[in-house]
């Protein structure tokens, strides 16, 4: 169990998976630049995540932006959207007399990627849902704006085992506060932080190096 001042954001998963080094230089050193992704990606959400909106389609009833945690897990995070389906095995709700099984919508800017970056953040909004309301959930989905479509994931033994390690990774580098050196698989990356903390500083010459040419200068 993590105390809730340990709570890392489920957001930074993806950070993560992307580039451990700048998710350290966002949530360990705190650093933040915004760039064209991310504020394309606050616009396409802002239309999505209004805490006063709240739909019934048919049997289904839509909350947005709800807050989530998990002390088992140690994350806490809003998902975009949570549809409540009909259904004899779920769970009660306040002022409804049916039951409900709720499943996780998260929306994302562009379309599907190569990793599990997007299926993890799914699963960890659906592992607090499960801690909160005390039951087990199957499925979630993802809409990508760009290709306007929505796809189903399982939420299955091997992505729940895959988050388990990601997140106990991140409160590692956490807890030691370390920022990972650039590696080869992050020097072709684009991060909002480059102009920041370029990724050449880390690159190719030690500091006692730098420090010995400068000297010498």
């Amino acid at each position: 169990m993590y105390s809730e001042d340990d709570y890392l954001m489920i957001s930074g998963i993806q950070h993560f998976m992307y580039s451990e080094r700048q998710w350290a230089l966002i949530h360990v050193e705190q650093q933040w630049a915004e760039n064209f992704q991310t504020f394309s990606g606050q616009e396409l959400h802002g239309r999505v995540d209004d805490p006063f909106i709240k739909e019934k389609r048919n049997d289904v009833i839509i909350s947005r932006s709800l807050p989530v945690s998990s002390s088992k897990m140690g994350m806490y995070g809003i998902c975009d959207a949570v549809e409540w389906h009909e259904n004899d095995g779920g769970v009660p709700l306040p002022n409804r007399t049916k039951r409900y099984l709720p499943k996780v919508v998260e929306y994302k800017r562009g379309k599907s990627k190569h990793d599990h970056s997007d299926e993890l953040q799914l699963v960890a909004y659906t592992v607090c849902l499960e801690e909160m309301l005390n039951c087990t959930l199957s499925i979630g989905e993802l809409f990508y704006f760009k290709t306007r479509r929505r796809d189903q994931v399982e939420i299955n033994a091997e992505l729940r085992e895959e988050l388990s390690v990601v997140v106990a990774r991140m409160h590692k580098y956490f807890d030691d506060g370390y920022t990972p050196p650039v590696n080869k698989i992050d020097e072709g990356k684009k991060s909002s932080l480059d102009q920041l903390v370029p990724p050449e500083i880390f690159n190719r010459r030690s500091a006692r190096t730098y420090i010995d040419r400068r000297i010498n200068d």
